[in-house]
C-alpha cells in the first residue's frame, strides 16, 4: 500500500489561514510567510495572496509540507 495515496485520498475540509496558523502554533504573519514560499503551487490550486479560506486540496498540501495535524 502506498502511503502517499492514503494522504491524497484522505477527506479534509476547508480551513481559514488563521485556523491553520493556530493549529501550527505560529502567528498569522509567520503563516503568511510560509504560504508565500509556496505561492506558485498554491496559485495553481486557485489560492491567491488574499484568499482567507483555503480549499481542502490546499489545506492538504500545506499540512503535508509543515506537518500540521488538521484532523
Amino acid at each position: 500500500m502506498n502511503y502517499k495515496l492514503l494522504i491524497i485520498n484522505y477527506p479534509m475540509r476547508s480551513y481559514t489561514k488563521k485556523e491553520l496558523a493556530q493549529l501550527a502554533g505560529v502567528s498569522d504573519r509567520t503563516f503568511n510567510r510560509w504560504m508565500a514560499r509556496h505561492r506558485r503551487e498554491l496559485e495553481a490550486m486557485g489560492v491567491g495572496l488574499h484568499t482567507h479560506i483555503l480549499p481542502p486540496r490546499a489545506v492538504r498540501y500545506i499540512c503535508e509540507i509543515y506537518f500540521i495535524d488538521a484532523d
